[in-house]
């Protein structure tokens, strides 16, 4: 079996990080997949609902973007703080500058925006 058929069955059985590479796979095509936007997204949607901090911060950039699903600035801030909780430092450097400025929903919280570039910057001590 090749590489990628065992990443294919290991993502299908529930692998996480099956399922974020394959994620990866799909959104930036490769020899054994072309690019595709909406298969990327799917992945991405399973390993981000498993926990995966990467499957998720991307997965809300392609929501921010339109990228293979509907664009949802909701959904995006929702993933942006799943990653952010999940320790992503973007993830936590982007919220914190969402708060600071009120944008995409979330009010202006100067309390928060510090919290969150603090652990951008320092992670969990």
């Amino acid at each position: 079996m090749s590489d990628f058929t065992n990443l294919m069955d290991a993502a299908n059985n529930g692998g996480v990080e099956a399922q974020a590479q394959l994620g990866f796979l799909f959104f930036k095509g490769s020899k054994e997949t072309s690019q595709d936007n909406v298969q990327a997204a799917l992945w991405f949607q399973k390993a981000a609902e498993q926990g995966h901090a990467r499957a998720q911060f991307q997965l809300a950039d392609m929501y921010f973007k339109a990228l293979g699903v509907t664009k949802d600035e909701g959904k995006a801030v929702e993933w942006i703080l799943k990653a952010a909780e999940s320790g992503h430092a973007v993830a936590q450097s982007k919220l914190s500058v969402f708060y600071a400025n009120g944008a995409f929903g979330l009010p202006q919280d100067k309390a928060k925006a510090e919290y969150w570039g603090n652990k951008a910057k320092f992670g969990a001590r």
